[in-house]
C-alpha cells in the first residue's frame, strides 16, 4: 500500500547493499498490494462481456510467494511468484449476466506475512476491484387462476387462486434476477403494489375488484403495473321489506328493499301472495305493494344477483281487519239494592278479539282500562255508569258503549240537630236526610210522644217546633228511591220553660238561740232540680253558692240575710229570695255607773252594751238601803237618784235585749247630808304668803276640797284651792274670811 512506499524504497536499497555482502536470512514486513484494478478501470455500468483483471504485489524482504484472485468468495486463481520482489496477476473475467462482481486479491511473502484487499461491503473502494453489468430490461410477470368465472356475467360465485410468475429478461441473456414481485386488490384499480407476493394468493373478498401486481429485478427495473379484473360474489342477496308486523286496520302498502353484498348487484325481485303460504313468487317488483284485501295471508318473495345467486323465499305474515268488534252486555236498569253481575259478550269475525276494557265511574267520562276476564260484580253503591269497548287484534277500537247501572244497598240515614238535655225555651228540630247509598231519599216521616213507642207517620217538610213543656221522644225514620228503609231514629227531647220554686222555715225576729233552716225545692216544668244554692250575709247582696244538701244550722249571731235559689235541669234559675235572720244569744253587757256619795240628787251614768240585737229595756231598781230611792227615769238607761233618808243604798240597773236576753248591774249610792267635822286651821295675821293646815273628817270620806273668800277688801289668792291644805295671801290689807 502507498503508506509503505517510503519504508519500502528505504528497504530497496538497504537489501541491495547487504546482498552485496551477506546471504538473505531474515524478513520483518508484511508484503503490500502495489496495484489492484479492472481493465476497463473501474468496470462500472458496463455491458456483458469479458474483463481483465490485475493485481500487483511487492515484497522487499523475502520476496512474494504467491498472489490469490477471488471473485466474492470463489477463488478465481492462484499465482505462483517464485520469492520475486515484485509479482504480476492478471485474469481475464467474462460477465455476462447483469450484476455485480466484487474481487478480492491476496499477497503472501515467503516469511508468511500477508496483504490483501476485499471490495465486498466496500461503498466506496480505495481500489478498482468491482466489476458492474448493467440490467436495463423490465422483468415479466404473468398472471393465472385456478379456474375460470363459475358464475353468470364473468363473476365467480366461490373464492379464487391467482398465482404469479415472474421472469427477468425472458427473451435476451440472464437478467439480474427477480428482486421482488409484489401486488394489491382494490376496487378502484388504482392502488400502488405494496404487498410481497410469497405464493398463490386466494381472494375470498366479494365485490368487482382488481388484482394489481409488478416485478422488480435486481438491476432495478420495474415492471409496469399490470391489473386483472377479478369479480367475486358468493353470497345470495338479500331483499327487507317494511311489511307490518300484526294486524292492521287499515290498507297498506309494502315496499321491497333487494341489496347484493356480493356486489354484482340485483338481477330481479318478485313476489307473489296468498293464504296457504305456498305461493311461487313470479310477479316482478317494480314499485310499493298495495294490500288491502281482509284476511291473514302470506306476501312470499326472493331476489336474484347477477352474479346467479338466488335468495331463499322470504315469507311475511300479513294481516288485514279494518272491521271493528261489537261487545253486548246484560246490565240491568234502574236501581237495584243488592249486588249484581255484569256480563259482556264480544265478537270479531277476523282478527278476533284481542282486548274487552271496562271501566265504572259516576261522571260517565273515565277511559276503560280494567281487562274483561269474566262477568263483573257490581257491589259500589251509587248511580254509576259501565264503560265498555272491545279491540280486536289488529287494534281496531269499538265505539265505547256506557250503560248506566245503580246500585243503592245502604239504608238512608237522617240526622238531627235536636238539643240534647233540658231546654228552657221553644226549639225546632230539623232533620237532614241521606242517602249514601245514591238513589236518594224517597220521603222522612216523624212522630212525638212521652212514651217512645209511636210510630212515625207525619211527612217531614220544614222544621218542626217543640213547645209542649216535659220528657218526650222525637222518633223518624227515612226511606231511599231504591226501597231501603232506614231503623227508627229516638232522639229524647226535654222541654222546661218554668223556673223552680223553694220554701224556707227561716223563723222571723230576733232568735236567742242556734236554729236551722230548711229548704223544699219543687219544679212544676218537669226537668228536676238540679241544684239548691245558699249564702248569708249581713248587707242582703251574698249570691248563692253554697249547695244546698241539708238543714242549714245558724249559729252565727247577728241581724243577717238568709239568700237561696233554685236552678232546675233545664237550667231555669229561681230569682234569689231573701230571708232576714236574727241571732242574739249574748246577754247585754251592762254597768251601771260607778258608787256615788252625795246628798244631793245626782245623776247616774249607765252604760249598756247591747249591740247585737239592741236593749229592749231598762229597769232601775233599789235592792236595799234604810230610806227610799226616787229615780228620776227607772226605764231609761241614765236616771237621776235621791234618797230621804242618809245612808247606803244598793241600787241595780236591769238590761233586757230584742232578744230576750237579761243582764243587771248594781252600783252603791250613799246619801250624806253633813260632814262629820271641818278645822280650817288658826286664824293668821300675816304680811307674806302663808300656809294653811286645815282638818276635815267625815264617816264616808271627803269627796272635795273648795276654799273660798267669804269677806276682805281685797283679793284672796289660794295655791291648791281644792286641796286640804293651802297657801294664802292677798293683795289688800285688811281681814278675810
Amino acid at each position: 500500500m502507498k503508506k509503505y512506499w517510503i519504508m519500502s524504497l528505504f528497504l530497496v536499497l538497504f537489501f541491495s547493499i547487504y546482498s552485496l555482502t551477506s546471504v538473505y536470512a531474515y524478513d520483518f514486513t508484511a508484503p503490500f498490494l502495489d496495484e489492484f484494478t479492472t481493465i476497463p478501470a473501474g468496470s462500472v455500468g458496463q455491458s456483458a462481456g469479458s474483463y481483465q483483471v490485475k493485481v500487483v504485489g511487492i515484497d522487499y524482504e523475502s520476496g512474494v510467494d504467491r498472489i490469490e484472485l477471488y471473485n466474492g468468495a470463489t477463488l478465481v486463481k492462484e499465482l505462483p511468484c517464485g520469492g520475486t520482489w515484485k509479482c504480476t496477476l492478471t485474469e481475464t473475467i467474462t460477465a455476462d449476466v447483469p450484476g455485480i462482481s466484487n474481487f478480492k486479491a491476496m499477497v503472501y511473502d515467503r516469511g508468511g506475512w500477508y496483504d490483501g484487499y476485499d471490495c465486498t461491503g466496500q461503498p466506496n473502494p480505495i481500489w478498482g476491484c468491482r466489476i458492474t453489468v448493467n440490467d436495463d430490461i423490465k422483468p415479466v410477470t404473468t398472471l393465472s387462476k385456478d379456474r375460470a368465472p363459475d358464475g353468470a356475467n364473468s363473476w365467480y360465485i366461490n373464492d379464487v387462486v391467482v398465482t404469479l410468475t415472474a421472469v427477468d429478461n425472458p427473451d435476451g441473456p440472464a437478467g439480474s434476477g427477480i428482486a421482488s414481485t409484489k401486488y394489491c386488490v382494490d376496487t378502484a384499480n388504482a392502488c400502488t403494489p405494496t404487498t410481497a407476493y410469497s405464493g398463490s394468493v386466494t381472494i375470498d373478498t366479494e365485490g368487482n375488484q382488481y388484482f394489481r401486481y409488478q416485478s422488480t429485478d435486481n438491476a432495478g427495473n420495474v415492471e409496469d403495473v399490470l391489473s386483472e379484473n377479478i369479480k367475486v360474489d358468493k353470497s345470495a342477496p338479500t331483499t327487507t321489506d317494511d311489511a307490518p308486523a300484526g294486524w292492521q286496520t287499515a290498507d297498506f302498502t309494502i315496499i321491497l328493499t333487494p341489496a347484493d353484498t356480493g356486489g354484482s348487484g340485483i338481477a330481479s325481485t318478485v313476489y307473489c301472495v296468498d293464504t296457504a303460504d305456498a305461493c311461487t313468487p313470479g310477479i316482478a317488483y317494480s314499485a310499493a305493494v298495495p294490500i288491502s284485501t281482509e284476511g291473514d295471508q302470506y306476501f312470499r318473495y326472493y331476489s336474484n344477483d347477477n352474479a346467479g345467486n338466488v335468495q331463499t323465499v322470504v315469507s311475511r305474515n300479513i294481516q288485514l281487519d279494518k272491521t271493528a268488534p261489537t261487545t253486548t252486555d246484560n246490565a240491568t236498569t234502574g236501581w237495584q239494592s243488592a249486588d249484581f253481575d255484569v256480563t259482556l259478550t264480544e265478537a270479531d269475525a277476523l282478527s278476533g278479539v284481542a282486548s274487552t276494557m271496562y271501566c265504572v265511574d259516576t261522571a260517565d267520562t273515565c277511559t276503560p282500562g280494567t281487562a274483561y276476564t269474566a262477568p263483573v260484580t257490581i257491589s259500589s253503591e251509587g248511580d254509576q255508569y259501565f264503560r265498555y269497548a272491545s279491540t280486536d287484534n289488529a287494534g281496531n277500537p269499538q265505539t265505547l258503549v256506557s250503560k248506566n247501572i245503580q246500585l243503592d244497598k245502604t239504608a238512608p240515614t237522617t240526622t238531627d240537630d235536636a238539643p240534647a238535655g233540658w231546654q228552657t225555651t221553644d226549639f225546632s228540630v230539623t232533620l237532614t236526610p241521606a242517602d249514601t247509598g245514591g238513589s236518594g231519599i224517597a220521603s222522612t216521616v216523624y212522630c212525638v210522644d212521652t212514651a217512645d213507642t209511636c210510630t212515625p207517620g207525619t211527612a217531614y217538610t220544614a222544621p218542626v217546633t217543640i213547645s209542649s213543656e216535659g220528657d218526650q221522644y222525637f222518633r223518624s225514620a227515612s226511606t231511599d228511591n231504591a226501597g231501603n228503609a232506614q231503623t227508627l231514629v229516638s232522639k229524647n227531647i226535654q222541654l222546661d220553660k218554668t223556673a223552680p220554686t223553694t220554701t224556707d222555715d227561716a223563723p222571723t225576729g230576733w232568735q236567742s238561740a242556734d236554729f236551722d233552716i230548711t229548704l223544699t225545692p219543687a219544679d212544676t216544668g218537669g226537668s228536676g232540680i238540679a241544684s239548691t244554692m245558699y249564702c248569708v250575709d249581713t248587707a242582703d247582696t251574698c249570691t248563692p253558692d253554697t249547695a244546698y244538701t241539708a238543714a242549714v244550722p245558724i249559729s252565727t249571731e247577728g241581724d243577717q240575710y238568709f239568700r237561696y235559689a233554685s236552678t232546675d235541669n233545664a237550667g231555669n234559675s229561681q230569682t234569689v229570695v231573701s230571708k232576714n235572720i236574727q241571732l242574739d244569744k249574748t246577754a247585754p253587757a251592762v254597768d251601771a255607773g260607778t258608787d256615788k256619795v252625795t246628798n244631793a240628787q245626782a245623776a247616774q251614768d249607765a252604760t249598756v252594751d247591747a249591740s247585737i240585737s239592741g236593749a229592749a229595756t231598762y229597769t232601775w231598781t233599789q235592792e236595799a238601803g234604810t230610806g227610799t230611792i226616787t229615780f228620776g227615769s227607772d226605764n231609761a238607761e241614765d236616771t237621776t237618784i235621791s234618797a230621804d233618808t242618809d245612808g247606803a243604798y244598793t241600787v241595780r240597773l236591769t238590761v233586757t235585749d230584742n232578744a230576750g236576753n237579761t243582764a243587771y248591774d248594781e252600783m252603791i249610792f250613799t246619801w250624806d247630808t253633813a260632814v262629820d267635822s271641818v278645822d280650817a286651821g288658826a286664824d293668821v295675821v300675816t304680811n307674806v304668803q302663808v300656809t294653811q293646815d286645815a282638818t276635815a273628817t267625815d264617816t264616808n270620806g271627803i269627796a272635795s276640797y273648795a276654799w273660798t273668800k267669804e269677806a276682805g277688801p281685797g283679793t284672796i289668792t289660794f295655791g291648791t284651792p281644792n286641796a286640804e291644805d293651802t297657801t294664802i295671801q292677798a293683795d289688800t290689807d285688811g281681814v278675810y274670811t
